[in-house]
């Protein structure tokens, strides 16, 4: 990976100041796309995670998804959550301790 390109997960604040200097509200994003503007504004500060929502943030503000949130959407993080799930999974079937999180993972 291109040291330019390496994954960088912006603050709320920077994520608001970056669409304000292109005159551009959370807000209207939200309406643009057809969601909630309080969705809009959980996407953007972490609380919640959706790739449409992050997508259209990262457009507006005219960076690669990964410049904006960071690894939260690359599918390597896709497949440690999956994996997790599996782990859960069986421990619950098994009735065995759900194994701590690795420091892979972390």
């Amino acid at each position: 990976m291109k040291p330019d390109t390496k994954p960088t997960k912006l603050s709320y604040t920077e994520i608001k100041d970056l669409l304000r200097k292109k005159d551009i509200y959370l807000s209207e994003i939200a309406e643009a796309i057809g969601v909630t503007r309080s969705h809009a504004y959980q996407i953007a500060s972490g609380k919640a995670k959706s790739k449409r929502v992050a997508k259209a943030i990262a457009q507006c503000i005219g960076r690669p998804l990964n410049q904006v949130f960071g690894d939260s959407y690359s599918e390597e993080s896709k497949k440690q959550r999956e994996k997790r799930v599996l782990q859960i999974a069986n421990s619950l079937k098994t009735g065995t301790p759900i194994p701590p999180i690795s420091v892979a993972q972390s």
